[in-house]
C-alpha cells in the first residue's frame, strides 16, 4: 500500500511539472484575451513582427541565431544574455543583414519567412 501511494506521488509531482513546463511556451495574451504582438529580443534591440512575408529569403540575409528562450510579454523589454520572443518556441531561425540594425527575418514556417521591425 506504501509502495502505490509514493508511486502516485511521484506521478501527481511529474504531472503537475510537466504542466507548468508546457505553459511557458504558449502565446502570451493580453487582459483582453487577444494574443499579443510577436516580439523578438535580438543583440540587444526588440523586434516586432510585421505584415511582410515571403516565400524566400534574399541571398544578403544570413543565418544569426536562434530564439533560446521565451519569456511573458511583459518581461520583454529586459535585460536578455540570448534571444527571446514572448510567443516564438525555441529554436526558432533568425536571419540578420550586415549593417542592418532596423530589421531581421526569422523563419515562421516551412518556407515561410516573416521580416521583424525594430520597436522604437
Amino acid at each position: 500500500m506504501k509502495k502505490i501511494l509514493a508511486m502516485l506521488l511521484v506521478l501527481l509531482v511529474l504531472v503537475g511539472c510537466t504542466t507548468a513546463n508546457n505553459n511557458n511556451n504558449e502565446p502570451q495574451n493580453n487582459n483582453d484575451g487577444v494574443a499579443a504582438t510577436t516580439k523578438v529580443v535580438f543583440q540587444g534591440n526588440v523586434y516586432e513582427e510585421t505584415e511582410e512575408v515571403s516565400e524566400t529569403l534574399a541571398s544578403n540575409w544570413s543565418y544569426s541565431g536562434s530564439i533560446k528562450e521565451v519569456v511573458a510579454d511583459a518581461d520583454i523589454a529586459g535585460e536578455h544574455d540570448v534571444n527571446v520572443s514572448n510567443s516564438l518556441p525555441v529554436g526558432t531561425e533568425i536571419f540578420a543583414e550586415i549593417g542592418n540594425e532596423e530589421s531581421i527575418v526569422i523563419q515562421t514556417g516551412d518556407n515561410e519567412f516573416t521580416v521583424f521591425s525594430i520597436q522604437e
